[in-house]
């Protein structure tokens, strides 16, 4: 039998199959690399987008500082300067012409009221300074082994041997809570604590003020239907004057208005929840805190949240609108109970966004560290500067970001829901992504 003809059929099936098999692998791989262009493409895409938000972002903050210098301008050709700043012109001939030049600078509020301030807050005792020595003292739990004394029994002495090994081990493993040693025992950390305390007040006063502060200025200037502008005058208190020209701190009125004030802060039941949590912060962001006590961290920190709302109620007391025989005014008071029931019963529906917070924080420090000025000579530099400015532009980045987001995502905006079914607005902060290349 002649079995060529079955071979030449056997051999030309084989090779139609294994084009069939060519053509498919050929097409696989046709879509694989479609797929991987679709997804270059796209990459491409997105990281040309996140370059316009941040061409888009400088063009902002551009067109801004050209408002505010439009606003300068306006005041210096109207003669009507913002009470809140100072004001300095600058003449400069060019091809025998004069041209002025007019800035401005924040000037609120001035040390004199900051410490006037503090010192309110300290005669009536809504804010109550550190007690230092105590905080630093070593007691029998965070004392030292070699402090032997007659009076004390065997069992006694066998029991505080034993709890120095303990403590001497948790200091070896880092979870020793009881600050830097030397600082104890030089008796250094009592006095930097105390310069730290007075620092951290008047600026952490200062700050909060002047924010404060240029949400009224804001409005100077602003044109009303192109014939009309806002302008704002800076009028002497007269309950201020008096008073210094008494002698005295304060009147009955006030003494009501500031026991009313303390009772509140009395009332501040998330205080200890704020400050574990802020805490927790301060020390994932500086690690240098942990030269000092816990308890001198978590007692400052409850000091200057305590001065932080204490100045917020004050401006919010102080607010005052009459809109058609209405009075408009602001409250800031503590959460009850019964708010952060209403609270918790509507969690979840905010948009408390937290992906991307650990890089927002970074970027954001390696922005703030940029723009520091102090701790920039080298010799400060060789003795580790650079660290101090990381950790504090860190610390600073992760509270105001935290804040941030905690404040919009607890925000609660009703457009006349409960009265005419309007919607509610829920509110986040959204961290942009980090990814800057293409994979």
């Amino acid at each position: 039998v002649d079995r060529r003809p079955l071979e030449k059929i056997t051999n030309f099936l084989k090779r139609k199959d294994m084009s069939k098999a060519s053509k498919r692998a050929s097409r696989s791989e046709l879509r694989h690399a479609n797929a991987s262009a679709v997804r270059v493409h796209d990459c491409i895409n997105e990281n040309d987008r996140r370059e316009r938000v941040k061409e888009i972002d400088r063009l902002i903050n551009d067109g801004q500082q050209r408002l505010l210098e439009l606003r300068c301008e306006k005041d210096a050709l109207q003669q009507r300067p913002n009470p809140l700043y100072n004001y300095t012109t600058t003449t400069t001939l060019e091809t025998s012409n004069k041209m002025s030049n007019t800035t401005r600078k924040f000037n609120f509020p001035h040390p004199e009221i900051v410490e006037e301030y503090l010192h309110h807050l300290f005669e009536y005792r809504r804010l109550v300074k550190l007690n230092h020595t105590k905080l630093w003292r070593r007691d029998q739990s965070c004392g030292d082994c070699d402090d032997e004394d007659d009076s004390f029994t065997d069992d006694e002495r066998d029991l505080r041997v034993g709890d120095a090994r303990t403590r001497h081990s948790a200091r070896e493993n880092g979870e020793y809570k009881g600050g830097n040693w030397f600082l104890r025992r030089a008796s250094l950390g009592s006095k930097i604590g105390e310069a730290i305390e007075t620092a951290a007040y008047r600026a952490v006063c200062t700050a909060v003020m002047g924010v404060l502060a240029r949400t009224i200025s804001s409005i100077h200037g602003t044109n009303i239907m192109t014939h009309a502008d806002v302008r704002l005058l800076k009028e002497l208190n007269q309950a201020r004057a008096s008073r210094h020209e008494r002698g005295q701190s304060s009147d009955g009125v006030s003494r009501k208005v500031d026991s009313a004030a303390g009772l509140e802060s009395e009332n501040f039941m998330q205080r200890d929840a704020v400050v574990e949590t802020l805490i927790s912060h301060c020390q994932i962001s500086a690690p240098l805190l942990k030269l000092f006590p816990l308890a001198w961290q978590r007692a400052l920190l409850a000091n200057i949240i305590t001065l932080i709302t204490a100045i917020m109620s004050d401006f919010a007391d102080g607010i005052q609108f009459h809109i058609l025989g209405y009075q408009l005014s602001f409250s800031f008071k503590p959460i009850t109970q019964e708010d952060m029931m209403r609270y918790v019963g509507a969690a979840g529906h905010g948009a408390h966004l937290t992906s991307g917070f650990e890089a927002a924080v970074q970027a954001t420090a390696k922005d703030v560290s940029a723009s520091f000025t102090f701790l920039d000579k080298w010799h400060e530099r060789a003795l580790g500067s650079l660290m101090v400015r990381a950790q504090i532009a860190t610390l600073i980045a992760r509270i105001v970001l935290f804040l941030a987001d905690d404040v919009l995502s607890g925000a609660n905006m009703n457009l006349w829901s409960r009265q005419a079914g309007g919607p509610r607005m829920v509110a986040g902060l959204e961290y942009r992504s980090s990814l800057n290349t293409v994979t």
